[in-house]
């Protein structure tokens, strides 16, 4: 899992619609996460047991990809 704050000092939780703009954009691009924690700041990997190397890497390219655009 990762958590997103606004600010890392005071540890502010990021705006939940930020992070659903992550999850969605993750999920267009073939990667499958769901929001969690208790302001709906995080996201939550859903990666299969069986997953490659390369697939990871891919995987989190998306991520990546999905976090600058948010």
């Amino acid at each position: 899992a990762m958590e997103f704050v606004s600010d890392r000092d005071t540890k502010r939780p990021l705006d939940p619609a930020k992070v659903l703009g992550v999850v969605n954009h993750a999920a267009r691009n073939g990667v499958l996460m769901i929001r969690c924690g208790l302001y709906s700041n995080g996201i939550r990997f859903l990666f299969p047991l069986v997953i490659t190397e390369e697939q990871l890497h891919e995987g989190m390219d998306v991520v990546e990809g999905a976090i600058a655009a948010a």
